[in-house]
């Protein structure tokens, strides 16, 4: 009798149920624990990409009630929230809020009267507003369920953010009820009309008055019109609409610096009655509001009491830098520079500006300063060409910043106390032409802290009191590294199998894409080929003795060429090297055919499309035909390769080739505007069965073995119309019966049968409610039944085994069952994913009976399921990809022998990581390959290894 447990290596696998929890090792909440770390264990095959990425970085430093907190990435909790005293041992998680490896990826880091706020993803994918003090116990959420576009902002005591399709502005004051919508921006839409309003960004706060700079969009009969809007909010909660008519937006509107407060009034970039821009001001009231000069302002800041702002092609014919005390007589131009030199950062250190001149008269960017007289603005230090400084920050009296120097020593932090001899390296992190890459520079209280890479230390956190040797380093986070892969998608990138090796696609820190092989091991993963810079892959397929693949060709969009290898760098060349008639071709489409390869080619510049084939070798690579037909592959038919194509008028023409000149030709031709919809093989029949549609006849069902004498009319079906009448991509054979479904006008569905012939071709049974689902695996047989879906909203699972009565409704399920993903056979079971009730999405089998379709196991019990997807067999179990029960964002591999005991997760790797995101799975000599993710490694390749099932006797 066989059990529902399997033995791995000598140990019962119910043994790993009674696994105790892990903790994330810095104080923070355990790991999912409920059925996690219960399968076998994954094994990272080779880290490809090692790069450390920029997002690896520890991340918004900001202090608040003399804390300093950040943002970095570590193996067991992901991108979380951090806080340090400037030690190593006072340098510690704050809590992991999505618990494990997933990230929540907190943001808009904001104090707030000594409480830090900000945003984190919530575990349904939404974002909740948090609070901290600084403690585990202290950081609890505000509201959830919220969609930001913007970070916070502080404007008196509340904060406020914007949803983010920019129609809702929040408000909070700190607390769960204090948070809430303060203001709607409404829209209407009618026949031949349509207006919205939205929030664009907070522009300031002035004595309590709130400004906003809104988009107003309309669209009527004569046209299209957006304009910016100045509006007002009072701390009562009352707003003045379109207040002030603003100018089209600039580059610099996107950072805010259309606007700057100094004092008690708001300075703004706005717009006059006659249509010209010129420097504003306004306390909030009508009398307070005046145009301050005729100049159109840049990049608006404010330095003490003074606000400073540029003017790009001004009257002196240069960018020119001015100042302004609120009065027209004190708005005035400070200096002038050339135009390419544009002032840039503009940023206040005591009451001293310093700023970024772009492109200085040396040539490169310099650093500048300005006490907002001619005399006073000067020069501080040139940089060399290349050099650019940035992420300008005041700490006391002291600049610091960041000096990219590119290739001769790259970004280091630099410091400035307004001299050229004060204008210094503050510590060469990272010798050599690398750098360090400083950022996130922050004063907390006279000491600066920031981020920086170092080869010896990797991503950290560091801190200075402004001395060299007072910068330090505090902690080092592990060194996450590049993606090999893209993240997982509906269109998994190229892979093929030769000779019991995995050939794919990956990138690494030298090459970038480029073509990968591996036999499962370490050893055996290595580099084949690195392709031109920019090229990427499109396809993958593999004869007996080569690989063939299709690569883009670098600055012609939507190309592609035919490659061909052994496995080696030497034996890996583009196909049109072997035919000089291939030479400026693209290829549309490649498919192999007994150890051959036919592709279609197009010329670039002539515009011919020719069907060839290849071996790979010179002497195999011949043309088929020079007819100048887009042909698509069909189907394959016993070494034969059947094709359509149009013709020059239109006329869908039904080709074949044996893979020679000889044996390529048209076998027929169907009317004007006809097209194949479905196709299916029968079993004891030597031919293809398909289904042609036109407009005139309706669809007609035809039989052919590759010839035109068997190429032959089976049955038509009189349903003229221009809507396609047979539900595409449903036919299927069970034991020598095809059975497809058809459409009727009425939308009524019909599932038919036919052994081929016209009398053999005969209704089956209405299927009723909807059409049958469309898409990938939705016609699957087994055990001599078809299994299909049914429904629009909610769905139905039919079972049909080629007679009336043996078409059966087995089951009905709720809207979010997935009809899109696959059925999986295994031991005579169908396995699927379906969504019932309070369980959610969850897996189900059936035997192809009612009392045999039930669920397998509740993986994550609620309603929001397990998002599970079966995604193959493998050596007796199913291989799935489903959520964690406590975390429904966490999607791992899990591994199950069709009953409830026997599917379980993987645990983890024997450095604690837990690769989520699987997709692409490869089965390679004896072990599953498979792509995944980590916050350390990035996506890149898997494995597993799993013995053979061995039944244990049920009486011990």
């Amino acid at each position: 009798m066989r059990s529902n447990h399997w033995v791995w290596g000598g140990l019962v696998a119910s043994v790993w149920l009674m696994g105790c929890p892990s903790t994330d090792g810095h104080g923070g909440n355990p790991e999912p624990s409920s059925d996690s770390g219960t399968g076998p264990a994954p094994f990272l095959i080779k880290d490809i990409n090692e790069t450390i990425p920029q997002a690896a970085m520890p991340r918004q430093v900001v202090t608040a009630g003399g804390t300093t907190f950040f943002t970095a990435t570590d193996a067991t909790s992901g991108t979380e929230l951090w806080r340090t005293d400037g030690t190593a041992e006072g340098t510690q998680l704050v809590k992991d809020l999505l618990p494990g490896p997933l990230s929540s990826s907190p943001f808009s880091l904001t104090d707030r009267a000594g409480t830090l706020f900000f945003f984190a993803q919530s575990i349904l994918g939404s974002h909740t507003l948090w609070r901290s003090d600084g403690t585990p116990a202290g950081t609890e959420p505000v509201k959830d369920s919220l969609d930001p576009s913007s970070g916070l902002e502080q404007f008196g005591e509340r904060l406020y953010f914007r949803s983010n399709d920019g129609h809702v502005l929040w408000e909070s004051d700190g607390t769960p009820e204090g948070t809430r919508k303060a203001l709607t921006f409404i829209g209407y839409q009618s026949e031949g009309s349509y207006w919205e309003t939205k929030l664009n960004r907070l522009a300031g706060s002035v004595n309590g008055t709130l400004f906003l700079d809104v988009q107003r969009n309309t669209r009527s009969g004569t046209g299209s019109r957006s304009a910016r809007e100045l509006w007002l909010r009072a701390d009562d909660g009352m707003t003045t609409e379109a207040w002030l008519i603003l100018p089209p937006s600039t580059p610099s509107s996107t950072s805010g610096s259309d606007f700057a407060v100094v004092g008690d009034a708001l300075f703004y970039r706005g717009l006059s009655d006659d249509g010209t821009i010129g420097l504003w001001r306004t306390d909030g009231t009508r009398a307070g509001t005046v145009r301050v000069r005729d100049v159109e302002p840049v990049a608006l800041a404010a330095v003490g009491g003074t606000l400073f702002f540029r003017v790009d092609a001004g009257a002196s014919g240069g960018t020119e830098l001015w100042k302004s005390d609120g009065t027209e007589a004190g708005t005035v131009r400070v200096t002038t520079f050339p135009q390419s030199a544009r002032p840039s950062e503009l940023t206040a250190v005591g009451g001293t500006l310093f700023f970024r001149l772009d492109e200085g008269a040396s040539g490169g960017a310099e650093l500048w300063r300005s006490d907002g007289t001619e005399a006073g603005t000067v020069r501080v230090r040139a940089f060399p060409a290349g050099a650019f400084p940035s992420e300008l920050t005041a700490m006391g009296g002291t600049l610091f910043f960041r000096l990219d120097e590119g290739a001769s020593s790259g970004a280091e932090p630099w410091k400035s106390d307004g001299t050229e001899v004060g204008t210094v390296r503050l510590k060469d992190l990272e010798p050599g032409t690398t750098g360090s890459g400083p950022s996130g520079f922050e004063d907390a209280g006279g000491t600066l802290f920031f981020t920086a890479q170092t080869g010896a230390s990797g991503p950290g956190v560091w801190k200075s009191d402004g001395t060299e040797a007072g910068t330090v380093l505090v902690r080092a986070f592990p060194w996450p590294t590049g993606d090999a892969f893209e993240a997982a998608s509906t269109t998994p990138p190229p892979s093929a199998m030769l000779n019991g090796t995995l050939f794919f696609t990956a990138r690494d820190e030298t090459t970038g894409l480029a073509l990968w092989k591996s036999d499962g091991t370490e050893a055996g993963t290595e580099r084949v080929l690195d392709l031109s810079s920019g090229a990427s892959f499109s396809s993958m397929l593999a004869t007996e003795r080569m690989l063939f693949f299709t690569t883009s060709i670098p600055g012609i969009p939507g190309t592609a060429s035919l490659w061909k290898s052994d496995g080696t760098e030497t034996g890996t060349a583009p196909v049109d090297s072997l035919a000089p008639a291939l030479m400026g071709t693209s290829t549309s489409w490649s498919r192999v055919m007994d150890g051959i390869v036919v592709f279609q080619s197009s010329g670039r510049s002539s515009g011919r499309t020719e069907l060839w084939r290849t071996d790979g070798t010179q002497e195999g690579t011949v043309l088929l035909t020079s007819r100048n037909l887009a042909m698509q592959p069909l189907a394959s038919l016993d070494g034969v390769l059947l094709l359509t194509a149009p013709n020059s008028d239109n006329a869908l023409e039904l080709w074949r080739t044996d893979g020679t000149a000889e044996g390529t030709f048209q076998v027929k031709s169907f009317s004007h505007g006809a097209r194949i919809l479905v196709h299916s093989r029968r079993a004891g029949d030597e031919g293809l069965l398909f289904i042609v549609h036109d407009r005139a006849s309706g669809p007609m069902l035809w039989r052919t073995d590759g010839t035109e004498a068997g190429t032959v009319l089976v049955k038509g079906f009189p349903m003229p119309g221009s809507e396609p009448t047979v539900v595409g991509g449903l036919m299927a054979d069970v034991d020598g019966t095809v059975l497809f479904v058809l459409r009727g006008q009425n939308f009524d569905s019909v599932l038919w049968r036919t052994d081929g012939t016209e009398a053999g071709t005969v209704p089956l049974k209405a299927i009723w409610p909807g059409a049958p689902q469309q898409g990938q695996g939705q016609f699957t047989t087994s055990g001599g039944r078809l299994y299909f879906w049914t429904g629009t909203w909610d769905f139905n699972l039919w079972t049909s085994d080629g007679t009336e009565e043996g078409t059966v409704l087995l089951k009905g399920f709720d809207s979010g069952t997935p009809t899109y993903e696959p059925f999986v056979v295994m031991d005579g079971k169908v396995f699927f994913s379906a969504s019932e009730g309070e369980a959610g999405r969850e897996l189900w089998s059936t035997d192809g009976t009612e009392a045999g379709t039930r669920r397998v196991k509740d993986l994550a019990p609620g309603v929001a399921g397990s998002a599970v997807v079966p995604m193959s067999t493998w050596k007796g179990r199913l291989v799935l990809r489903a959520t964690l029960p406590d975390n429904p964002r966490m999607p791992v591999l899990w591994i199950s022998d069709g009953t409830e005991a026997g599917t379980v997760p993987l645990r983890k790797d024997d450095m604690g990581r837990m690769p989520y995101n699987p997709y692409a799975i490869f089965q390679v000599g004896s072990r599953l390959l498979f792509r995944a993710t980590t916050p350390t490694t990035g996506y890149e390749l898997w494995g597993l290894e799993l013995p053979d099932p061995s039944p244990e006797d049920s009486s011990g």
